[in-house]
């Protein structure tokens, strides 16, 4: 009597907790995705992806459930490029690697794919289009973006994006002209969103951590770095002796300037060729439409005299056709797509951004060089 079976928990049992469940699940995907949270073992995963196959850039699938406002990511794998592999290859393998990870109990729920670039350059067409097929199919994906180019300084920069749904709305459409940007309010800066992203460790790993990071804290301190083997003492011609007793961190003074500016200095360049293409097309379109409306005027014109001659001859004037008729006589040229336009404006904002947050630091150390050589 005492036995609870599974029709009571389900229909018998509290109409709140199964409320705050369904809420927490989420199921019809209402609630909107806020944060990321992604496990240590997926990135140092993805990390070593993207390592190996450095210069190419590398994607794959990212597993894992939302609950709540928090897209939680435990697993993920790569998926073969499209050079090596063709595309029904590669469906096939993505199906049997959802299955294996089922046999054996893994999250096997996809939740978005990751994808390595350079400095960020994620506003690409095909980037773009694979996004928008994982949020049109699943409504809480996210594209998660490692830097390679971060990581060679030092930051290991992953970033979680999404499609804004004014420019989802836009895409669906397919039509990218100059009215349709501007009727739904779409520019480069709210084509994504990002989200903020948090990397979970497990209690045992924060407890190895932390045992890890005690021997350095206990340090015998003869053995620290000292700034003093740093700075040579100075006379500062006030008969007082320049010494900085800190410690420092030699990375500050890292004055290898050329490489990071260089990249971001080509990738700009490329970006601004780009730019340049995309308006050219657009200014040879408007004067092709200029041409055409040209001619229109004039035959709209020779229409109106013609006209204006048989009704003084007493004649039946011709019947005058509607401007969609009057263009359909004509070649008017269609509006080139302007969605390369806008993402290679985004590439541009986004170079200058990044050459402007790196040029303050490392002149400020050009700088502090120059002064200590004196």
């Amino acid at each position: 009597m005492a036995q609870t079976t599974a029709s009571a928990v389900l229909g018998g049992g509290s109409k709140s907790s199964t409320a705050s469940l369904a809420a927490a699940l989420d199921i019809e995907g209402n609630i909107p995705i806020e944060s990321v949270q992604i496990e240590a073992l997926v990135v140092m995963k993805i990390l070593k992806h993207s390592r190996e196959a450095q210069p190419a850039t590398v994607s794959g699938q990212l597993l894992g459930l939302d609950v709540e406002k928090t897209l939680e990511i435990t697993h993920c794998y790569p998926v073969p490029t499209g050079s090596a592999e063709g595309a029904d290859e590669i469906a096939q393998y993505q199906v049997d690697m959802m299955q294996c990870l089922r046999e054996v109990n893994v999250d096997s729920n996809a939740v978005g794919w990751y994808q390595s670039a350079h400095l960020d350059s994620i506003l690409e067409p095909s980037i773009i289009e694979m996004q928008y097929n994982y949020q049109k199919n699943l409504k809480k994906s996210v594209l998660l973006v490692y830097d390679l180019s971060s990581t060679t300084r030092g930051n290991v920069s992953l970033r979680a994006f999404r499609l804004t749904p004014e420019f989802m709305e836009l895409y669906k459409k397919g039509v990218f002209t100059t009215q349709s940007f501007t009727l739904a309010g779409v520019t480069f800066d709210n084509i994504m969103t990002e989200l903020p992203v948090v990397i979970h460790n497990s209690a045992v790993l924060n407890m190895l951590m932390h045992e890890l990071s005690e021997p350095a804290a206990t340090a015998d301190p003869a053995s620290m770095l000292d700034s003093r083997r740093l700075f040579s003492s100075r006379n500062t011609g006030a008969g007082s002796t320049l010494v900085d007793s800190a410690v420092v961190n030699p990375a500050a003074l890292d004055l290898s300037l050329n490489a990071p500016l260089e990249k971001n200095l080509e990738s700009l360049l490329e970006s601004v060729d780009k730019y340049n293409y995309n308006r050219y097309q657009y200014q040879y379109w408007q004067r092709g439409v200029a041409r055409e409306q040209s001619k229109i005027q004039q035959y709209i014109q020779r229409r109106r005299l013609e006209n204006a001659t048989r009704i003084a001859a007493g004649l039946a004037p011709l019947p005058e056709e509607t401007e969609s008729q009057v263009e359909a006589m004509f070649n008017m040229p269609k509006e080139p797509s302007r969605l390369n336009h806008i993402l290679a404006a985004g590439k541009v904002d986004n170079y200058c951004k990044q050459i402007n947050q790196f040029s303050g630091p490392a002149l400020s150390k050009i700088f502090t060089i120059r002064e200590l050589q004196q």
